[in-house]
């Protein structure tokens, strides 16, 4: 089906707009074939000859497009613009004027003018040998001011100019050329008061105008600061620099058509010229041809690598073309240059933690803290980088501090609390979620974070509540849905927890704890055939976790029937027990450490629904006390080494894919006489273990003993049995067994504390 005209023009200006620019050629042509004067296909044309350097065949292209319909603007715009790259002056005159009576903007075509009278006038013709070079402008005493200027030493070249005005109070030029150093030096109120000098001596001066033109941009003035750079470029229209500040001003008033011809011009005579590539890098730049911003900011800091801003500009553009460590680059070129730039060393702090380098970009945030220890956006980026660093008791001062200099910060409290929430600190965490939400009632991510610390204290309904507000404010936020069901499935109402996953899952297909969970809803519902078909997805999809092999076992004890299970077929094969006693002074490294931790205040304890009459610590001792436990987890460390020797040769999921970087995740379990913890797998773990800090003597044979089985002993049917091991743990015993057993303990009774060190291998 042949396409109409109008088809072939959308899909040319799409093409166009896409930077396919042979494919829009290719339709404009086809157009122009069956209607030769079609203006659109004619002026898109011209415009595509006019981006690959052709400007002589856009010329006829333009024209024919302006005699086919004179009313649209830009036809007039592309039309002159194209002639005066072809050097046709006196056409360029006559179309110009031609423009005026047809009602053209004015604005829009005074550039053009100017053009044409400082530039191209064959009465004015200025040798390209005599166009203004910035380092051979000024002659005699400020040539050494303008070279020092030129390299970046700014001090130094102000300086030699106050030396110079010392002697000569009244020498404009160096007064003038002092302010554009000190306005180059971030020294504003200093510079105008030079400019200001210069001015009540000869404000008639080129110079004078152009940094009167600078500092009026310094200060968002824009259109006064084009009426001043006009005014420079009618006072000196051979000066290169002046025109460039013209083009600058231009292009801070939005007139980027008529500002890049006067660049590219300044580029043809200077090709040097490090501002001119700065300035046209800005021109792309709001064009969105990121490519060739970045390339004119290259140009630009080979030329001049002291240009901080553009360092920072071209780290930018690196950035947003997805080119992480060429933009670090680029902000450390910055850095060198100024070492004292808190904000710099904020952007590349976290630069650096976004490449995973977190531990650099910790040093040097610490650094930002000393030069800016008020500046509470230091702290927090700092705060994110230690967090990243598993550093948690610092990230928290970090946050702290950042809190207590800007306590309406809503984002901090909310980081609190969810730095709070994942220690199991509840009560902490409840209390920084209400700050943030005090501070911002509408924020999703508190109410979602403390609809889960609401749901660990307890409060399913008002948990519920928050989730719900929380999706009501942001519905596409999966976390405060993956929340809503966790609470909900906790509340019996599976269904309706099963929406919830399904919801997650429609925002984020690939959130494996929303398919674990949803997994886990089938199964407890009992719905077979669409919990095989859940399980099956996630076989094909190779995915292989605690929870998948824990149900894959669970449902052949169910519904007798066998499938893959890529976590471990057979996990109570991978059940190991060792004796500590014999390997380590286990009194000294782990029972005094185990009771010291114990034994302190400030170790909260976590709501534990599973534990019968015992208490558990809250959060990761291990974040929590890494000093006090450095030795315990190198030991845990080593044992899983071995343990991972031991079956090297085993096909398992559970050994073939355990990654091989990990970390610890423990707490300790204190219980007293007739306590147990109920069946229960770790859904996060990889490999779990237990190390028996403490076991009271036993009254009966399996008091206190740990069970591991294939699942719970209600999973069974029909004559299929629950395979279990009862594992007989004294003080000093190790087990390691995969995250998927579901394992509980025997009540046990004694006047002395039962006290277990219980840990995870986590996926990093």
């Amino acid at each position: 089906m042949e396409l109409t005209i109008e088809q072939a023009l959308q899909q040319g200006v799409a093409a166009h707009k896409e930077g396919k620019l042979q494919d829009a050629a290719r339709l404009y042509r086809a157009i122009l074939q069956s209607q030769p004067l079609h203006p659109d296909a004619n002026h898109n044309l011209g415009v595509f000859a006019i981006s690959v350097n052709k400007a002589e065949a856009a010329v006829p292209l333009f024209k024919t497009a302006l005699e086919a319909n004179p009313k649209i603007e830009q036809f007039w715009l592309s039309y002159i613009d194209a002639l005066i790259k072809t050097e046709k002056v006196d056409d360029a005159r006559r179309v110009l004027a031609d423009a005026q009576q047809a009602g053209v903007t004015a604005a829009k075509l005074r550039i053009f003018e100017e053009q044409l009278e400082f530039e191209l006038s064959p009465s004015i013709q200025i040798p390209q040998q005599e166009i203004s070079n910035p380092l051979h402008s000024h002659q005699g005493e400020l040539s050494a001011a303008i070279e020092l200027r030129e390299i970046g030493r700014y001090k130094e070249a102000q300086e030699w100019l106050r030396n110079v005005i010392d002697h000569d109070s009244r020498n404009t030029e160096a007064l003038s050329l002092l302010s554009q150093v000190l306005l180059l030096d971030k020294k504003e109120a200093e510079a105008e008061k030079a400019l200001t000098a210069a001015a009540s001596i000869n404000s008639e001066l080129p110079s004078v105008y152009r940094n009167q033109a600078r500092l009026l941009l310094k200060q968002s003035k824009k259109a006064e600061a084009l009426e001043k750079a006009q005014w420079g470029c009618r006072q000196s229209p051979e000066d290169s620099e002046s025109l460039l500040v013209l083009a600058a001003c231009l292009g801070a008033n939005q007139r980027d058509l008529e500002a890049l011809p006067i660049i590219e011009n300044i580029l043809k005579a200077e090709s040097n010229y490090a501002e001119a590539y700065a300035n046209r890098a800005l021109i792309k730049l709001r064009a969105k041809d990121t490519t060739g911003a970045i390339e004119d900011a290259e140009m630009t800091v080979s030329l001049k690598p002291h240009l901080t801003q553009m360092w920072q500009l071209l780290s930018s553009l690196l950035y947003q073309a997805n080119n992480l460590s060429d933009a670090i680059e680029a902000l450390r070129s910055a850095h060198k240059n100024e070492p004292k730039n808190t904000a710099l060393m904020i952007q590349l702090g976290e630069f650096l933690r976004q490449d995973n380098k977190a531990s650099e970009a910790i040093n040097i945030l610490e650094q930002a803290t000393e030069l800016a220890p008020k500046d509470d956006t230091v702290w927090i980026n700092l705060g994110v980088a230690l967090q990243q660093e598993k550093r948690i008791v610092d990230a928290k001062i970090a946050y702290e501090k950042a809190l207590a200099l800007n306590p309406k910060s809503a984002a901090v409290a909310s980081n609190l609390g969810a730095m709070a929430k994942e220690a199991e600190e509840w009560e902490s965490a409840l209390q920084y979620f209400g700050k943030a939400l005090e501070i911002e009632p509408n924020l999703a991510e508190a109410h979602s974070n403390l609809a889960g610390t609401l749901k660990e204290l307890g409060r399913l309904e008002v948990a519920e509540a928050s989730a719900r507000q929380a999706i009501a404010l942001k519905p596409n936020l999966a976390e405060a849905h993956y929340n809503l069901g966790i609470m909900l499935q906790e509340l019996g109402r599976l269904d309706e927890a099963e929406a919830s996953f399904n919801q997650v899952m429609a925002l984020k297909p690939q959130n494996i704890k929303a398919h674990n969970r949803l997994l886990m809803c089938l199964f407890l519902q009992d719905k077979k055939s669409v919990f095989f078909d859940e399980l099956d997805y996630l076989i094909n999809q190779n995915k292989a976790n605690a929870v998948i092999g824990s149900l894959a076992c669970r449902s052949a004890l169910k519904y007798g029937l066998e499938k893959p299970n890529l976590f471990c077929t057979k996990p109570l094969n991978y059940v190991l027990h060792n004796d500590l006693n014999t390997r380590y002074d286990f009194e000294k490294i782990f029972v005094e450490k185990a009771k010291s931790i114990l034994n302190e205040n400030q170790i909260s304890n976590a709501r534990q629904t599973l534990l019968v009459n015992g208490d558990q610590t809250s959060g990761n001792i291990f974040d929590i006390k890494n000093d006090d436990t450095n030795e315990i987890q190198n030991i845990i460390r080593f044992e899983v080494e071995k343990y991972l020797t031991k079956f090297k040769e085993s096909e398992e999921g559970l050994i073939k894919k355990m990654p091989a970087e990990y970390s610890l995740h423990g707490w300790l379990i204190s219980m007293k006489s007739g306590g147990n913890l109920k069946p229960h797998i770790h859904t996060e773990g990889w490999l779990s273990g237990s190390i028996y800090i403490n076991v009271p003597p036993k009254l009966k044979v399996d008091s206190g003993n740990l069970v591991v089985a294939l699942g719970e002993d209600n999973d069974t049917t029909d004559k299929r049995i629950n395979e279990k091991k009862i594992i007989n743990v004294v003080t000093g015993s190790m087990v390691l067994f995969p995250a998927s057993l579901m394992h509980y303990t025997i009540p046990f009774e004694s006047e002395e504390e039962r006290i277990v060190l219980a840990f995870d291998v986590k996926e990093k």
